[in-house]
């Protein structure tokens, strides 16, 4: 799908902040509960497979990507990382069928947090790294050596959820530039999930028939296809709509919640208390997420867009910040429309929360990313101080290899706070060069 989201997508996007990110929290963790009480008519690897095919099949019927026929190395990049979620979800499903939720969702956090960590091996990666072990250490049983089969499968579970976030930054950079990334982070999860489903059917069936495992019953499929909507497509969806809102740094803070959310749903729906101990480690798991480094909007969750691959795709912290005047790089044609209108809301405001401005010494970068060889463009000279909304300085996507920041605009634009509007036509080869003044 090149076109606008689909309605069904775009009425969710006013869907509240707070709100969004609750239900989906709670859907994913209520579908887990869900899921622990299939278990007694169908293995924990089956529910995780139908989970996974139902939430794609979910997903691709809201999105509706019809790309799907003629771009297959994009299909095959989407496979990829669907078959990593569904060894996830199988994995992170054989885990709670032996462990308390709780436990097993602060275990696997293991993986996003060490993730993060070793991107920036920095005194704040360490300590995040000792925060999360100390958890895993005391939610695990490792203590009073009572360590379970079902915490061995949750570390499984991390290990796949950080190969989940590699290969969702390599998804993402395949977007970078283009149009509404998150909403095709969205269709390519739905993608890669169904494909990868269905391209694993041959071996769950064959394990089964072998294994002495039973067709699922009509209402076990039904389970699972409410399994799939609640822990996969919900999340999925709500996740990126909080992202566009409130950019990623925030969205890591709430991301933190998760372990406390799945004790919670346990505790409640499966009659799961923690333990004191469980209750220390969740809680150092918590402060492990939150002190885990990432970029200033930046974390991913299981749940998370690979598009957005928010909080735990790290940056290098040490950047660089070319000095100049503040510019917005756009065609005429946008330029003239926004002026009608009396502001700039470019679709990255709406895909990302933000809009890409440049000092004018670094423009040529973008530019020649985006514009290469267009004889349209102009740059739109700004005015910081009659900027109503903030101005941050943040790693670009993906991260300059010098390092450098730019400046991210988080709100519309209005004209008035543009001074100039300057021609910016590339070289003989099509590409921009680098401007020290207008």
């Amino acid at each position: 799908m090149t076109g606008d989201a689909p309605t069904s997508v775009s009425r969710l996007a006013a869907t509240p902040v707070w709100p969004a990110f609750v239900a989906g929290a709670v859907a994913q963790y209520a579908g887990a509960a869900v899921a622990v009480g299939v278990f007694a008519q169908a293995p924990p690897s089956v529910v995780g497979w139908l989970r996974t095919l139902f939430g794609g099949l979910v997903v691709v019927a809201l999105t509706r990507p019809a790309w799907v026929v003629s771009a297959p190395r994009r299909v095959a990049r989407a496979a990829l990382l669907g078959l990593v979620t569904l060894g996830m979800n199988i994995v992170f499903y054989e885990a709670i069928s032996r462990v308390d939720l709780g436990v097993a969702v602060a275990v696997e956090f293991i993986g996003p947090v060490a993730v993060a960590a070793l991107g920036t091996r920095g005194r704040r990666g360490t300590a995040s790294l000792v925060a999360v072990a100390v958890g895993v250490v005391l939610v695990s049983g490792a203590l009073d050596g009572t360590v379970t089969v079902g915490a061995l499968w949750a570390v499984g579970a991390g290990v796949l959820w950080g190969g989940y976030i590699v290969l969702g930054a390599r998804v993402s950079a395949a977007h970078v530039g283009t149009q509404g990334r998150r909403r095709r982070g969205i269709e390519d999860l739905g993608v890669g999930l169904t494909v990868a489903a269905v391209a694993a059917a041959p071996v769950v069936v064959g394990v089964s028939a072998i294994t002495g495992v039973s067709a699922p019953s009509a209402s076990v499929l039904a389970l699972c296809a409410v399994i799939g909507v609640l822990s996969s497509a919900v999340p999925y969806v709500l996740d990126q709509i909080v992202l566009t809102r409130i950019g990623r740094a925030r969205f890591a803070l709430l991301l933190a919640l998760l372990p406390v959310t799945a004790a919670v749903v346990g505790a409640v729906t499966l009659r799961q208390a923690p333990s004191p101990a469980e209750v220390l480690g969740i809680g150092a798991v918590v402060v492990a997420i939150l002190m885990a480094p990432r970029e200033a909007p930046a974390a991913g969750s299981r749940r998370s867009d690979p598009v957005g691959v928010a909080p735990w795709t790290v940056m290098s912290p040490q950047t660089k910040t070319p000095p100049g005047p503040l510019v917005h790089l756009c065609p005429k044609a946008t330029w003239l429309a926004a002026h009608r209108r009396g502001r700039l809301e470019p679709d990255s405001l709406h895909d990302v929360g933000f809009i890409h401005l440049s000092a004018l010494s670094q423009v040529h970068v973008p530019a020649t990313a985006l514009f290469a060889g267009r004889e349209d463009i102009v740059l739109l000279e700004i005015d910081p101080e009659r900027v109503p909304a903030e101005i941050r300085w943040e790693d670009g996507d993906p991260p300059h290899p010098d390092g450098w920041q730019f400046p991210h605009l988080y709100g519309p634009l209005p004209v008035t706070a543009v001074t100039h509007v300057h021609p910016y036509r590339p070289d003989p080869d099509g590409t921009f060069g680098p401007r020290a003044t207008f």
